[in-house]
């Protein structure tokens, strides 16, 4: 299954990381220690004029299990317009925490979008179970 997230969908992006580790970050890309692989798209103003363009900055590996998550949206103090900022993908765990993902850009005009999404690119198929063969002694419960 894939599916595109949003920066300000923050109950999503808790679900995919609390209980999980980021194990690899490679390029744009999170890999997860389930195997779930995390891509980070910064937004693309789509415009000449660079308003609500974003580019990846920074992405870190969190090797311990994560249990809580948080976007952070820090203003450039020294941005005289107040439109720049830098997105941080904040994961914690025992009194640690670290920003796994940095994403920073100007919003311009504000016409043009903010911030990032997160596209999961694959996620692992759960475990298929097993049949039971009931007429095999050894799956009978014994009283």
């Amino acid at each position: 299954m894939t599916e595109m997230i949003g920066h300000y969908q923050e109950d999503k992006i808790k679900s995919l990381f609390i209980g999980r580790k980021v194990v690899k970050a490679e390029g744009s890309e999170l890999t997860l220690d389930d195997g779930t692989v995390l891509q980070v798209i910064p937004n693309d103003g789509g415009c000449s004029c660079g308003a609500g363009d974003y580019y990846l900055d920074n992405l870190n590996k969190f090797d311990n299990v994560i249990t809580d998550v948080e976007i952070k949206a820090v203003p450039d103090s020294n941005d005289t317009w107040e439109s720049s900022y830098t997105y941080q993908l904040f994961v914690y765990s025992g009194g640690i925490s670290t920003s796994v993902a940095d994403i920073k850009g100007d919003d311009g005009n504000g016409y043009y979008g903010t911030g990032f999404d997160i596209y999961v690119k694959s996620r692992p198929e759960p475990p298929k179970p097993r049949p039971v063969n009931i007429f095999d002694e050894r799956n009978w419960i014994k009283q």
